[in-house]
């Protein structure tokens, strides 16, 4: 009962806080990086080739917990 909760309304609170926290995280780079010069279209090449490479593995890991999820093997007699 307590994992049901857990998961119904405090996962979606600390993802909401998480994204906040990586937002104002990326606007201070972007202030310092704007500051010392760098082109605005670099930094948004930056931030896009990182977050490729942050989200590549995500399908690949998604896919191996569902077929472990529902892969059931019976053995009748």
């Amino acid at each position: 009962m307590a994992l049901r909760y857990c998961y119904k309304d405090l996962v979606p609170f600390g993802a909401m806080v998480t994204m906040e926290c990586v937002n104002v995280a990326l606007n201070t780079l972007f202030k310092a990086a704007t500051v010392k010069g760098m082109s605005y279209h670099v930094f948004v090449v930056y931030a896009y080739a990182v977050a490729a490479f942050v989200l590549l593995p995500a399908p690949f890991i998604s896919i191996r917990l569902v077929e472990k999820k529902f892969l059931v093997v019976t053995i009748e007699s």
